[in-house]
């Protein structure tokens, strides 16, 4: 399963800085230069500080859970995508082909919403409660309630709910809490878990003793990130390895701690991390490290040094093997002028300059292969859009209106991504479905709001290389004959076909209203006699002479 996971101040950064360069104009030149510089290497050295330490192994926990989560198969949807829209949550499925409010109480949070990997559940916040409620719009119910953040720790000056996500491949959420100060995030270290399905709650990790969680693909382990220290343990608490990798936290910011933001391999084997100077803008230049950690116990290790941006991403393929990131020309300033967007393959160091100006990375596709990001616009009457890149290819645009501004790129797989998009003319943010080389379809319309951020959305599909499952749909044989369906929507599932004559026959099929009874025809449309917004129905039919 992917899922969109974007922190809203990324948004809120790159809107402004879209708009800000709406009135300059640019020009550049596209092509790939194999750059040969002593910035990157793959020789540890270079004033490293961080430390990968001998792994000790310890169980602590707070307090026993309801049981180890052991992730299992389930049934995916072929696509859902929950979003927040006028402070109700809603959802779209590939089956509806339509979004439809879950609630309709107008209260919902825009801070963030989550869907379970099986499409099944969405979890969202009301103030400062955490609540859920199915897919098809039953079992609201409240999973963490004010009271309940009231008795955790520290109980002066309180805490409040701070980042949460489902545990993969169940129906359980982590979340961290942080203070109740006026300044400051204040995150309180800890990592608390709640069953959806059970509302049963348990700290696994109590204040300063847990951190910033990162689950690995299957759900079976976690790395819990500090500031200053990255460790490894399983799901359920045990086999803790702590200090897997030591550094010293970088600080742009005086009064903010700085958490490194590691990345699984897509299956499971290792860490990616990328550490960054203590001073990023130190002159001259300081180098951010790339580290390697498995999680076999081995140590973790230094892989390059990169020269990059201080106030850029710096993005991993999904396979580890590479890494995207900005970079700068002497001189230039770090927090106004673009950088060119370099590739360096980890294996060995080779760098390349894929694109000369680039306001922003987003992320790799699924196979490794393709990556996103924001360019420097070509004139001041064209808004700056998303391009799709690719190793050894020339970039090209997504595929939206042209009065749209695409500012984010989320790979549903190698093929298929979800792009958030701005309509300037009509203030409204677009979650819009695009494919490579296909156009791009609207998903919803979400009117902005003065003074909000932009609108918060999850998506849950099936995971990379599982085929697509479609519903049943009943076919019509004729002896010598081909079978035909029942129905022309492959998608729709037709069941309980009864023949009225020879040609007429009657069935149902499933619609985003419920089951319809239509009446079809060989080789005629088909039209929609009564809709059952329940189970599918029970039904007779009888023809008068």
């Amino acid at each position: 399963m992917t899922r969109y996971r974007s922190p809203p101040i990324l948004f809120t950064w790159l809107l402004a800085l879209a708009l800000l360069f709406l009135a300059a104009c640019g020009t550049f030149e596209i092509g790939i230069e194999h750059t040969a510089t002593p910035a990157n290497t793959i020789t540890p050295g270079d004033g490293v500080t961080p430390q990968a330490t001998a792994v000790t192994t310890k169980a602590r926990r707070s307090t026993p859970f309801m049981a180890t989560p052991t992730p299992t198969p389930v049934p995916a949807r072929l696509l859902g995508v929950a979003f927040v829209k006028d402070s109700n949550a809603w959802l779209w499925t590939a089956e509806a082909k339509e979004a439809v409010p879950l609630t309709h109480t107008g209260d919902v949070s825009d801070g963030a919403i989550k869907i379970s990997d099986d499409g099944a559940t969405v979890a969202f916040t009301r103030g400062r409660e955490l609540w859920a409620m199915d897919a098809d719009g039953t079992g609201e119910r409240k999973l963490v309630s004010e009271a309940d953040f009231a008795a955790m720790e520290p109980a002066d000056p309180g805490v409040s709910l701070y980042r949460f996500d489902w545990v993969p491949g169940t129906h359980i959420l982590a979340f961290n809490t942080r203070l109740r100060a006026r300044f400051g995030t204040n995150p309180t270290d800890d990592l608390h878990l709640v069953d959806a399905a059970t509302l049963q709650h348990a700290t696994l990790l109590t204040p300063g003793d847990g951190g910033y969680f990162y689950y690995s693909p299957d759900g079976s382990q976690i790395a819990m990130v500090r500031s200053g220290t990255i460790e490894l343990m399983d799901a359920d608490g045990e086999n803790r390895r702590d200090g897997v990798l030591t550094y010293t936290p970088s600080k742009p910011y005086a009064e903010e701690r700085y958490y490194a933001q590691p990345v699984w391999a897509a299956d499971g084997s290792a860490l990616g991390v990328a550490i960054p100077p203590v001073d990023p803008y130190a002159q001259p230049a300081q180098h951010t490290t790339i580290w390697h950690i498995p999680v076999d116990g081995t140590p973790a290790r230094h892989i390059a040094s990169i020269a990059a941006a201080p106030s850029g991403r710096i993005v991993f393929s999904p396979d580890l093997a590479r890494v995207a990131y900005l970079r700068q020309a002497e001189g230039a300033s770090a927090r106004t002028d673009p950088a060119s967007l370099l590739i360096t393959e980890l294996s060995n160091g080779e760098t390349v300059t894929y694109y000369p100006q680039v306001h922003l990375i987003g992320e790799w596709a699924p196979d490794s292969q393709r990556f996103t990001f924001l360019p420097v616009f070509q004139s001041e009457s064209q808004l700056p859009q998303a391009q799709i890149g690719r190793l050894g290819s020339d970039p090209v645009p997504v595929n939206t209106p042209a009065d749209t501004v695409v500012l984010y790129v989320q790979w549903i797989d190698a093929n298929r991504y979800l792009l958030l998009a701005k309509n300037v003319a009509q203030d409204t943010w677009n979650i819009l479905l695009g494919g490579i080389g296909a156009p791009s379809t609207v998903l919803a319309s979400i009117p902005e709001r003065p003074g909000s951020d932009v609108p918060p959305y999850d998506f849950a599909t099936v995971r990379p290389g599982t085929p697509e499952p479609h519903p049943p749909q009943a076919q019509i044989g004729q002896l010598g004959s081909d079978v035909v369906p029942a129905y022309g929507d492959a998608d729709t599932a037709v069941i309980d076909v009864r023949w009225v004559d020879v040609n007429r026959y009657l069935f149902l099929a499933q619609s985003s209203r419920g089951w319809d009874i239509l009446l079809g025809e060989i080789g005629g449309p088909s039209t929609v006699l009564a809709t059952v917004t329940e189970r599918p129905p029970v039904y007779d039919h009888s023809q008068a002479d």
